[in-house]
């Protein structure tokens, strides 16, 4: 019995000791960077052992030489691990996303965000899964089709036009020159036939080129001169010597073609020891010459530079700048003969590790950047990109799934070939000629995703190409120029020079934003009135209850100058419109304004009533509330959504010589082109119309058979002083204009859509039908005491009772249906009987006022019990309603 413990012991001991030597070798062989080895030996190490520092290394060893199905399945089960490091949620996110399940890729980097927050490029690639599901939602934009007579089980990729035949690069015949290694060197297939498209199939035989074109070392990828008598090829060195020191970096060389011959390699003169030169694209023209470099002073991994021809050879490599290059890899440029170029990233928002973007120079930079989609591009690596003369056809290389081997060449066919031209001019003021010149833009999607980025011109014109007509766009302007006035208003004007839009804040906070450009330019223009909406309540009293009514409240700068003037209504309740994000701002009520006497506490709350400042009124009733752009919390407290507003507008239409035009018809359009309203102009050329949603974009329309405006020139749109706003050309058949946002603050008030000013009305109505107001009050879950938010709409129930003595409420309180039919009917009474008793507390009769719970047997939507709906959809049946009658 000893004995066969001992030699158990022995056993356990030898084993222990072999896969202690396994993984030594293993971690040697990972240390070196010599993965495919590793591989193999850590797979002998988990027979045996296993070791969470073994499976570590072997999902990142897959996922380093791009094997991520299996590098899935081993960072899976590093993910169940407690101790394993938090970066492995990161590279298991990488790798998902590689694989093509990008909502699990986006789960794995929320997770890594929470263990590491300070991490900036988390929120990054959280950002890039929801880009990449939009570029898959995109319209296909490209047929692609392996070429099948082409391909084999080794690698072809980064293919070049070569006269009749294809030059490209591949491993087909291995140890070539009886190194260990695999190595890739330059092949070329003659053109055999023409499809009935004129598209070119090339041989199967494959030819090796002749030395100098290739070594003993890895050569390619190669590209021609328009004349094709010049060849730019990449070539790396083998370390022969086995010196640890050598690290293979890639070179530029250049040969000639001479009598059929290509000439001995030159070195290109920025080749470098101590960083890699490769992947060379000359130009249509032949004056530029791009590549990838890793050279110092870059954006960080491989960036594309660009070298211009002058007459000692090249010039000073230039780097095409953080609009193209990023923190990672840009490589395989390729300058397509109308300037435009292409490139491989796996930065940029895409859908695997290498996808092709695009970029076109504009005055002098490449800052256009767009991925060309879920076809071309896949979850695998795409690049090497080629084009036939038409721009529209060509090749390009990819290894993603169902190919013949690692890298395969694919040909496409562009499909969306009826894009068009957005373009504009934009201007510093309602000047056509105070232009912004030079200055950065980007084009967005209707959802707020960067899609291209431009540059204005010396005269404030814009261009972007290719772009879907049946899409809507916004347009940011670059604000981080130097030279950019963030104070300035800035106007967005068509190519006949006429306004269609101005600056606002858009809703994600972002400034200078022009919202829902239509791509197609015969379009109705839509014209949008963003920015902060700012409201609030102001009321004084110990409490307190009063409200600070109808009076003057002024909005200042930092500058202490009057930008906005408002006036609050019955309840104290006041809006400002349109205001910047960014900026401080004072809210003042002066002494001329107010008759409340010193030391009154004065409180501001939101539209819900929740407390948001205080401070207490001078010696002559004046106050003040000041607010910082960096208080984001109390900002977007305050802030409502323009779908809350609603707008009259009163103004006058007066001919060219300022007399009224009387008993004209003025219709009110929306962006479909419907009436909303329509209404006739009274003697004094006087229109009015009320209540409209002020989040729509609205334009005047004009009775173009009316006789009296074809007398004139033009007709005057004025406010009510005659002052005028804008005017139709009557000559040029203009009877249609749309309001910029300044256009409505010109002709229109603005206001807070509050029930409540209805019952007001009441006093003076005649009407004996009730008012059913819903409100939301708020109560701790399961409870009934009434909270400080929801006193402060019972209060504004008892200032209305008051002044209307004629008034009676019913108070229903509704649940939703999660709990107990029996529990929420006894929660709503309970809730209702408490509003109730807080009215009468307050000085209301008992006959006046009365309350009933209704639990949850009046639901307004489908979430009954069982029914799975949000917290947004249960919150919707909880609400409680007054029914506001007068007495008999």
């Amino acid at each position: 019995m000893k004995k066969k413990f001992l030699l158990n012991i022995i056993i356990l001991l030898l084993t222990f000791a072999s896969s202690y030597a396994q993984i030594e070798k293993a971690n040697k062989l990972y240390d070196n960077k010599e993965y495919l080895l590793a591989i193999e030996q850590y797979k002998k190490v988990l027979k045996n052992n296993e070791s969470n520092e073994a499976i570590e290394k072997l999902a990142n060893s897959y996922r380093l030489v791009k094997d991520f199905p299996q590098a899935e399945i081993f960072y899976l089960k590093l993910s169940g691990q407690a101790s394993a490091n938090p970066i492995n949620r990161l590279y298991y996110g990488m790798v998902l996303k590689n694989n093509n399940k990008i909502e699990e890729a986006k789960i794995q980097f929320k997770a890594y965000a929470a263990l590491v927050p300070n991490n900036k490029k988390t929120k990054s690639l959280i950002k890039l899964c929801d880009d990449i599901v939009d570029l898959g939602n995109k319209q296909k934009e490209f047929e692609v089709v392996s070429v099948t007579n082409f391909n084999t089980v080794q690698s072809e990729f980064s293919p070049v036009f070569f006269k009749n035949s294809m030059v490209f690069i591949s491993d087909l015949n291995q140890n070539l020159f009886n190194n260990e290694q695999n190595l890739f060197h330059v092949y070329s297939a003659n053109e055999i036939k023409r499809d009935p498209d004129n598209k070119p199939e090339y041989a199967k035989k494959k030819n090796l080129l002749p030395w100098p074109i290739n070594t003993d070392g890895h050569d390619g990828p190669v590209s021609f001169n328009t004349e094709q008598n010049l060849m730019i090829i990449t070539h790396s060195d083998l370390n022969s010597k086995k010196d640890k020191k050598f690290i293979n970096r890639s070179k530029l060389y250049f040969s000639t073609l001479i009598e059929n011959n290509w000439s001995k390699l030159k070195p290109f003169q920025y080749n470098s020891d101590e960083y890699s030169v490769a992947h060379a694209s000359i130009s249509f023209d032949g004056k530029k010459l791009f590549f990838s470099s890793d050279m110092p002073g870059g954006k960080g991994g491989m960036d594309i530079y660009f070298c211009e021809k002058n007459e000692e050879g090249w010039g000073i490599p230039v780097n095409l700048g953080d609009k193209v290059n990023t923190e990672s890899d840009e490589v395989f440029p390729y300058i397509r003969k109308d300037g435009v170029l292409f490139f491989s990233s796996d930065e940029h928002a895409g859908f695997g590790n290498l996808d092709i973007f695009s970029s076109k120079e504009i005055k002098g930079k490449y800052a256009s950047v767009k991925n060309l989609g879920a076809q071309l591009n896949s979850s695998g690596d795409d690049f090497g990109i080629i084009f036939f003369d038409d721009n529209i056809t060509g090749y390009f290389s990819s290894n993603r799934a169902n190919g013949y081997g690692s890298d395969d060449i694919y040909s496409f066919t562009a499909l969306n070939t009826n894009t068009i031209t957005l373009s504009g001019k934009i201007v510093m003021a309602q000047n056509i000629n105070f232009p912004l010149k030079n200055n950065a833009i980007e084009l967005l999607s209707e959802n707020g995703k960067t899609l291209m980025t431009s540059n204005t011109d010396n005269l404030g014109f814009f261009k972007f190409e290719n772009v879907n007509p049946k899409k809507k766009y916004k347009i940011k302007i670059d604000d981080t120029n130097p030279a950019f006035n963030a104070k300035a208003k800035y106007y967005l004007a068509d190519d006949k020079e006429t306004f269609i839009r101005e600056t606002n804040t858009d809703i994600n906070g972002e400034n200078f934003i022009f919202k829902n450009l239509p791509a197609n330019p015969n379009a109705l223009p839509e014209i949008s009135s963003e920015g902060i909406t700012f409201a609030g309540n102001l009321l004084y009293g110990a409490k307190p209850t009063m409200p600070v009514a109808n009076i003057k409240v002024d909005l200042l700068n930092e500058k202490q100058e009057i930008v906005q003037t408002t006036f609050t209504n019955e309840f104290g309740a006041f809006l400002f419109t349109h205001l910047p994000s960014e900026q401080n701002f004072l809210i003042k009520v002066d002494e001329n304004d107010t008759k409340l006497a010193k030391n009154n506490r004065i409180v501001l709350t939101n539209k819900s009533g929740k407390e948001i400042k205080e401070t207490v009124s001078g010696n002559i009733g004046d106050f003040k509330f000041t607010f910082l752009a960096a208080d984001k919390t109390t900002l977007k407290l305050m802030t409502i959504e323009d779908t809350e507003l609603r707008i009259d507008f009163k103004g006058k239409i007066l001919s060219e010589n300022n007399k009224p035009i009387a008993n004209s018809i003025v219709n009110l359009v929306n962006d479909k082109g419907e009436i909303l309203q329509s209404v006739k102009t009274d003697e004094f050329g006087t229109f009015v119309f009320t209540n409209l949603p002020a989040d729509q974009n609205l334009l005047f329309l004009l009775d173009e058979h009316d006789t009296q405006l074809k007398k004139s020139k033009v007709v005057i749109l004025s406010d009510l002083k005659g002052v005028k706003v804008k005017e139709f050309n009557i000559l040029e058949g203009v009877f249609k204009l749309a309001l910029l946002p300044s256009d409505k603050q010109k002709l229109g008030l603005i206001y807070f859509n509050d029930p409540w000013l209805n019952v007001l009305k009441l006093k003076t109505s005649p009407t004996k039908e009730a008012l059913i107001i819903t409100e939301r009050i708020y109560y701790d879950y399961s409870k009934y005491a009434i909270l400080p938010e929801a006193e402060k709409v019972l209060d504004k129930v008892v200032n209305i009772m008051e002044k209307n003595p004629l008034l009676k409420i019913e108070i229903s309180s509704f649940t939703d249906s999660r709990s107990s039919s029996e529990t929420n009917m006894e929660l709503s009474s309970k809730r209702a009987n408490t509003a109730v008793n807080y009215i009468i507390k307050n000085g209301i009769p008992e006959n006046r006022i009365s309350g009933k719970g209704y639990g949850e047997t009046q639901l307004i939507n489908n979430c009954g019990n069982d029914i799975k709906c949000s917290e947004e959809e249960h919150a919707k049946n909880r609400r409680t309603e007054f029914k506001v009658s007068k007495k008999e």
